[in-house]
């Protein structure tokens, strides 16, 4: 059976236990594959990227095929203010990056419930040279471990949320994200490349950041945020040195085919 996941966002745990890791999140439109129950608990399987876990079964609204497949014309959340009317008239703040299924002017409904859009930016999938400035929107929100939306983020959840935002999918994790794209030499490297690190001294993918020019960065790390980086690997302006080692570049579109022609 499919689900929609009608909370701001949820966690999706290793376990059926609150107390168990949080591995990542849905947020709000996501779709998933229930694969088990387990008292109040659904083990899931997120329909874009494959990623699984356990959620709290009420966090989720249960979806027929028919119903899945007439959902279109999404809207992506672009608005830390962006906020839903439900049906019992309160109102749910929505990170950015989660989306929204318009229907009937501002309003959807699937089954019993019903939610109407009163305020924030919604858009549609943007092309991808407008990527930083969507990059930009997520400064100073704080990291999350599992986190991928805009209360909370870590570091391949930003890169994945923001990819997706201009309609390229990136797997869930920074050792996952490592394997796709098109490699890139350091001095190839371009706007919108991916930069992937190992933690000094290790070799394992371990974080992930997009290339903004200039010699940095944006990354999450502490918080989402601006570093600088050297052909050594990520340098951190807070404590002005090196943490990570670079191990790899990616590409994942070509900036060139996609600027916007000049007047």
């Amino acid at each position: 059976m499919y689900y929609f996941a009608s909370e701001a966002a949820i966690p999706i745990r290793a376990a059926a236990a609150e107390s168990s890791e949080m591995v990542s999140q849905l947020l709000f439109g996501d779709i998933v594959i229930g694969k088990e129950v387990q008292e109040n608990w659904l083990f899931i399987q997120h329909i874009e990227d494959g990623y699984e876990g356990w959620v709290t079964i009420y966090m989720l609204t249960p979806i027929s095929h028919t119903e899945y497949e007439s959902l279109q014309d999404w809207q992506f959340v672009h608005d830390a203010n962006t906020i839903l009317r439900l049906q019992d008239g309160t109102e749910m703040r929505l990170p950015i990056g989660a989306k929204f299924p318009i229907q009937n002017d501002g309003y959807f409904s699937l089954g019993n419930k019903k939610w109407q859009l009163i305020a924030g930016e919604i858009k549609p999938i943007l092309p991808p040279h407008l990527l930083l400035e969507t990059a930009y929107k997520f400064l100073n929100i704080p990291y999350l471990w599992g986190g991928r939306g805009g209360f909370g983020i870590d570091c391949s959840g930003f890169t994945q949320n923001i990819f997706r935002l201009h309609g390229i999918s990136l797997l869930r994790d920074a050792s996952q994200q490592a394997k796709q794209g098109t490699e890139i030499s350091w001095e190839n490297k371009q706007i919108g490349d991916v930069v992937f690190f190992a933690k000094k001294g290790k070799k394992n993918v371990s974080h992930v950041g997009i290339y903004i020019g200039n010699e940095k960065i944006i990354h999450s790390s502490g918080k989402v945020r601006v570093d600088k980086l050297n052909f050594h690997g990520l340098y951190s302006y807070e404590s002005e040195n090196v943490t990570h080692t670079l191990l790899t570049i990616k590409r994942f579109f070509s900036w060139e085919l996609q600027q916007e022609p000049k007047s």
